[in-house]
Parts: structure tokens; sequence; C-alpha cells
């Protein structure tokens, strides 16, 4: 379905990365861990955090080399999708957590296979340093490199609850970082954290549209099986987002983004086997279209809300575009 009213992560991906060839992601497990669960920061991880219901190959294919992953999966792909070009995707975990010159051969590891053009990584604001944008910015000499941030909100309380482990503080430090870098900077967002309405999401998005990225996910908080967050819901101290609180949700903050933001994600689900709920969540593709059919009902877009008030010397106001 042509949705119209936001710009979709393969339109943007096909006009400002890789004009002339089509690329699929292929996520990678590196085996890498996480700050907040080998008690780095923290043990346990997130109350909501099961890999298995955010990355198809959590723990399956761990064991084999990186090497070994994409020969197991890229013919699926191939014949799935009729995909030639590959952007690896070192998704499950954290995965700029790693002694440098680990990080250094998992990733080139993974762009010396041939049909892999890209790389995309997933990582939180506090596991991004000097050392790694560094090594980073060398790769992007190579291929094109997106690196994926998991803030989720802006509210250090929030932040606190749900054990990430890291602070508003951190993603502000990591930005300053990768500032003029060469990289894609991907965001993420998570609507429905405990103790989160309308107004904190709100702030998070007029937050992070202050600083340079290039790629946004909203997704919604869903309870997935063995988590802290699962014994909260069965004992009825957390409630999930109704479909329609969610739906509203995103649109109201899209229309706050520039328009030369990808969208890569506007929903989520796990696994069947590993869901609780929201059951709702379950049909994304539904979820979609109920959020291009809100866009409809407004008569909005992606960005019709994007503007910086500034006032001159007279007192008059000016409004402009939102540019980074």
């Amino acid at each position: 379905m042509k949705v119209p009213y936001f710009y979709q992560y393969k339109d943007y991906i096909r006009e400002s990365v890789f004009p002339f060839i089509e690329a699929r992601k292929v996520t990678v497990d590196a085996g890498f861990s996480c700050p907040n669960i080998d008690g780095g920061k923290g043990h346990g991880g997130c109350i909501f955090c099961n890999n298995e219901a955010f990355s198809p190959v959590s723990n399956k294919f761990a064991r084999d080399s990186i090497t070994q992953q994409l020969a197991d999966q890229i013919p699926f792909l191939k014949k799935r999708y009729r995909a030639k070009n590959f952007i690896a995707y070192f998704q499950p975990h954290t995965n700029t957590y790693a002694p440098i010159e680990l990080l250094k051969e998992a990733y080139h590891e993974a762009i010396n296979h041939p049909q892999v053009v890209g790389l995309a990584i997933g990582t939180r604001p506090d596991c991004i340093s000097k050392e790694v944008v560094t090594l980073l910015c060398e790769i992007v000499t190579k291929v094109p490199v997106s690196l994926e941030i998991g803030l989720q909100t802006i509210n250090d309380e929030t932040l606190k609850q749900v054990n990430r482990c890291h602070t508003l503080g951190d993603f502000e430090v990591s930005m300053h970082l990768l500032k003029g870098s060469q990289l894609e900077i991907g965001i993420h967002l998570m609507l429905g954290l405990p103790g989160e309405d309308h107004t904190h999401w709100m702030s998070s998005i007029r937050k992070v549209t202050e600083y340079p990225f290039h790629t946004l996910k909203i997704t919604p908080l869903y309870v997935a099986k063995d988590t802290v967050l699962t014994q909260r819901y069965y004992k009825g101290e957390y409630q999930p987002l109704t479909e329609e609180q969610y739906i509203h949700g995103v649109v109201d903050m899209l229309e706050h983004v520039p328009k030369h933001i990808g969208i890569q994600r506007i929903t989520g689900s796990a696994p069947r086997n590993i869901l609780i709920a929201p059951m709702w969540c379950r049909d994304q593709a539904r979820i979609t279209q109920l959020i291009a059919a809100e866009f409809e009902k407004r008569g909005s877009y992606q960005g019709i809300k994007c503007f910086k008030v500034s006032r001159t010397k007279g007192g008059r106001v000016s409004l402009g575009n939102c540019k980074f």
C-alpha cells in the first residue's frame, strides 16, 4: 500500500543511500551483551527485554560466525524478495558494547561478504565512544553505515524505572560525538512506557528533533513472556496502550518530524509464541493502515507542524521550516 503521509524508509534508502540498487537488511547476532545485563551498569536488562521478541536471530545463530550467518540467511532472502544486495544488521543486544578490536573484526567480517553493501548497528546512547565513532567513520568510507540509537524516551525517571541504565545526558553526549560524521543516525522511541502519557511522548519527539538525525523508529511497548514486565502485567501493575492511544500518539509525533527523516518503523510486535499483550499489535499491516487513515482524516502529513518560531528585533514572529 502506498502511504504518502510519511516518508517510508524504503523510499529513503532508495533516494538517499542506495539510489541505484535495492538493498534489504539481513540480521546477524555478533554475540555481544549489554551493560545493564552483564553488570557493567546493572543486571537483568530492561524490564521489557526479551531479545527473541525483538530480533528473529537472537541466540539462534550466536555460535555461528557472521560469515556463516550471512551464508545461511541470504539465499532465503534472495528467493523470497529477489534481493541481490544486503545491509548487515547487527541487532540483538548492544552492538557497540565490546572491545574496539572485537568490534572492528565483526564489522569488517560483515562488509567483506560480497553481497553486503552496508551496515546497520543497533546500540544504546551510553555505548558510543570516541573510539567507536572513529572506527565507524573509517568503515563509512567503504560502505554506508547506519547507527540506530535506542533512546526510548528523554525522561530520566522513566529510563530508571525500566532499568535502561542510561540517561538523556548520555544521548546528548553521543549526539555531540557523532556531529559532523557521515554516519546515518537513527533514533528509536517507544510509546507506552510505565508512567508515561501523551505529554511525555511529545516532549521526547520535540527534544530529539533538536539534533541532526536521518531515520526514526516508533514502536509500542508490548509485554513479552519471560520479562519483568510480564510479572507486573499479571499483577495489574502495568496496562498496555490501547490501539487508539497508540495511533493518535504516532500521528501526533510524526506531525512534528521533519519531512526528510526516513521513518523506519511505526509499529512493532513479537512472535505469537512470545507476545502476551496487547494483541492489537500483532497485525502490523493493519496498524500502519489505521495510522495512514488518521493522517487522511486530519488532512495531515509528516512534518506539518514542524517549524521553528523566532522573533526579530522588531518583535515580529518568523516561521521557518525545520532544518538541521
